[in-house]
Parts: C-alpha cells; structure tokens; sequence
C-alpha cells in the first residue's frame, strides 16, 4: 500500500518537476538575453551607434543593384553594402561548423565582435554562457537541409554555430521606404533564438527550445528582452482559414533585415 502511494505521488510531481526544469531554464535563456541587449546597447555606444556585426574577416558585400539573388564579395564593389557571412556571427565562441559562403573550408580566426566586448581575455574557442541557451537543442531536422554532416543534425546550435542567438539576414524582408515603419524601438527584433528564425523565415509554427510551440525568447532594439508567442499564420477573413504569410510581423513584434536596421534606425 506504501509502495502503491509512493509510486502515484511520484507520478504526479515528475510532470511538475519536468516543468518547473523547463520553465527554470527557460528563464536563463531570457536571463541570458537581457545581458545580451544591455551589451549591445553599451557596444553601439562605443561604436558610433553601430550593431556589432562581423567579425572584420567574415564580413562580405552585397552589389544592391542585383535583386534577384544574393551576390557576395570579398571586395566591395560599387553600390554594394556589407552582408553576413552567417547570421550567428556577431557573437559567441568559434563556430564547430565552418560558415564561410566564399570559403566554406576556412576557418574563424578573429573573435566576433560582440564577444571581444564582453569576453576580452578569452579565446576563440573558450565557452561563452551568454551566448548558450540551456535548452540549446539544435533546430528540427526539416531545417537543417544545408548541412552535409549528419553528425551536426543531432547538435545545439551553440556547438554548431557558437551562438543560440541568430539575426535576421532575409533579404525578402528588407524595410519599404514607402511602408510606415514601427513607431518605436521596442517592437522591432534585433535577434532571437535559432527556432525563431525559422519559424519567421519558413512561416511554421515550430516548437522552441523550451516546449511549448511558438513561444521564443527575443531581444529588442531598445535592447530589452521579452518572451513572446510568434505565430507567422494570419487569419484570412475571406477564406476563414488562418493561412502563411510574408508580413514577418504580429502583435508586439516586428522582424527586417539585421543591416536595414541599421539604416533606418541608427541614432
């Protein structure tokens, strides 16, 4: 009979122990990005109003007069502007996956530019926590198409990318000069976690890092960090029928490419 009341108290409190874990790490991935928001904020004071981005050996140029398609080079050509080798590079360690889109093969060899500002004495390949969210699980598998080691599909982000936190690099989301932009700072997402991206960049619900579906950690342009549920499906009222779209905003968030922030938002 005790053995019988034990074993039913421990099924009741494992599910309520599994979710306070959960929620507790959670808490520390948005713990984590409110120090990444404060740190950007004080870089972009020391640095002219400028977003950390690079670092110096990763970044390419894009020709803006091509619309088609994406065109990277090393050297800027005219009419061109800077444009990320990878979307994860503005800070944490040194990537276990090489990112290079002009030399896939090449390894990093400076330290990302947000990391040298707060991790000044350690080395590239040293653990970086604030860049590592605890529930750092990698991203599904569907996503995962463009890596060609298997081995890397069963890794976090973190040890893939060295940074949980990804910027947008869309270019299909690039800020209209006639469209009314976001009234303030607040709601306009500088960088997210990994699900987020690409639940944003593919319009699906994609589950998170800290079991529930759509709900992601996110940081803002006026460096604050919020936990907000990302559902990039509209209601239609003409179909009735909630469907994708490409607006890349909801209700308290606004989603562009990391370098038009820059140029429309810089202070």
């Amino acid at each position: 009979m005790v053995v019988a009341i034990i074993a039913l108290l421990v099924a009741i409190l494992i599910p309520s122990l599994t979710a306070a874990r959960r929620q507790a790490r959670s808490a520390a991935c948005l713990s984590n990005m409110k120090n990444i928001g404060s740190s950007m904020g004080m870089y972009q004071g020391a640095h002219r109003g400028w977003l950390p981005v690079g670092p110096a050996d990763r970044i390419r140029y894009r020709d803006m007069s091509v619309t088609d398609k994406v065109v990277l080079y090393e050297t800027p050509p005219p009419n061109s502007r800077p444009w990320p080798s990878f979307n994860c590079a503005w800070g944490g360690k040194r990537a276990a996956y090489p990112h290079d889109f002009m030399n896939p093969a090449r390894p990093e060899v400076l330290k990302r530019p947000l990391t040298d500002f707060i991790y000044k004495r350690a080395g590239l390949d040293a653990d970086m926590p604030l860049f590592h969210c605890p529930d750092d699980n990698g991203a599904e598998r569907k996503f995962l198409g463009w890596m060609d080691d298997p081995a890397l599909k069963s890794s976090s982000m973190y040890e893939i990318c060295g940074n949980s936190y990804w910027t947008n690099a869309w270019d299909d989301n690039r800020i209209d000069p006639s469209r009314k932009r976001p009234k303030t700072t607040s709601t306009l997402i500088v960088a997210e976690e990994a699900p987020a991206y690409y639940s944003i960049a593919y319009e699906q619900q994609v589950k998170n890092w800290h079991g529930r579906h759509s709900r992601h950690n996110f940081v803002f342009l006026d460096f604050h960090a919020a936990n907000l549920y990302i559902d990039p499906r509209r209601f239609n009222p003409l179909t009735g029928q909630n469907e994708l779209t490409r607006t890349y905003m909801g209700p308290g968030w606004y989603a562009v490419n990391y370098f038009e922030i820059m140029d429309y938002y810089r202070w």
